[in-house]
């Protein structure tokens, strides 16, 4: 048996029998508080896109940890990297470098250290330590809550299919969708800010189909999400159907949105929200709710239909 046979979620099963795994990222207990610890890997067949550059590299590497962290509601504290690749210039290793430094500590963390080693293909490994008083974990949602996200959703799957398919020039795709796309922003400040408030959340990096199917398979619910509630940018919106691309299918399995999936209080929604704006953080979305049973389904025009659970896997 191979791997691809399983999936990358089957392997995450079988490691789950050996150890005590589930989350976005592991708590140790410290004291009064937590230390969170998450770490992610990209590869350049897999991961990094042509477009892309080793500054943007070392920015998504740190975002892809980071924003574990914060599906946590914890504070990134330190960044560490251990990095591969074949002999390329120097200075195409020193911009990525600086790059990881640079987006580390434009969160508050500190850069502090990591491994070199030489392969094939660039591979970037990225430990992140943070803190937390009380860490939010994918079980805790309960019937009768809201579901949210942060911000909008499926530019990113719609930025790469376009990347791929070559469909427009670089030169032509909006900004706001290239920026989803090469250079992805994790929401700390907003996880943070949902630790005050969340019963569950998580990222939805491999997908929003993926990650209510999780929250709602760990809290023992289910998830009902109403599709006119999704939120899109006019950009995706209007380059979809430019391309006649199917955006809530984008939205629902393409992943790449390094954006926060979270139940909470029907009660305290609109105080969370007040908040948000207070703040000056983006916005979040009431996207549906969570019931009575398993599973995950949307709403669209009065009719119930099951979300599948697909997303972005490795080995696959």
């Amino acid at each position: 048996m191979k791997l691809s046979d399983l999936g990358e979620r089957k392997l995450i099963e079988r490691m789950g029998e050996l150890l005590d795994i589930g989350d976005d990222a592991a708590c140790i207990k410290i004291g009064d508080g937590f230390l969170v610890v998450s770490t992610d890997m990209i590869y350049r067949k897999t991961h990094i896109l042509n477009e892309m550059s080793f500054a943007q590299a070392g920015h998504k590497i740190v975002s892809m940890c980071f924003s574990d962290i914060a599906s946590m509601g914890a504070k990134p504290a330190g960044f560490l990297l251990s990095y591969g690749s074949a002999d390329i210039d120097f200075a195409d290793f020193d911009e990525l470098i600086k790059g990881a430094k640079e987006q580390a500590e434009r969160y508050g963390a500190g850069f502090i250290g990591g491994d070199t080693n030489e392969t094939d293909e660039l591979t970037l490994a990225g430990t992140a330590l943070g803190f937390a008083d009380k860490p939010v974990f994918r079980k805790g949602a309960k019937p009768g809550e809201v579901v949210g996200v942060t911000s909008d959703l499926g530019s990113a799957a719609l930025g790469v299919k376009v990347l791929l398919e070559k469909m427009v020039p670089l030169s032509e795709i909006p900004a706001d969708i290239l920026q989803r796309t090469l250079d992805p922003e994790p929401r700390v400040r907003e996880g943070i800010l949902l630790g005050n408030y969340a019963s569950a959340m998580m990222d939805i990096s491999d997908s929003l189909a993926v990650s209510l199917h999780e929250i709602a398979e760990r809290s023992r619910v289910r998830i009902e999400v109403r599709v006119e509630n999704v939120p899109f940018s006019k950009s995706a919106l209007e380059l979809g159907d430019k391309f006649g691309i199917d955006i809530l299918e984008q939205g629902l399995y393409g992943g790449g949105d390094y954006e926060l999936l979270f139940t909470a209080s029907e009660e305290r929604w609109d105080e969370l929200k007040d908040e948000f704006s207070r703040r000056d953080l983006v916005k979040v979305t009431k996207i549906g709710r969570v019931v009575e049973g398993s599973g995950a389904s949307c709403v669209k025009d009065g009719k119930e239909f099951g979300i599948r659970r697909e997303g972005y896997e490795h080995f696959r």
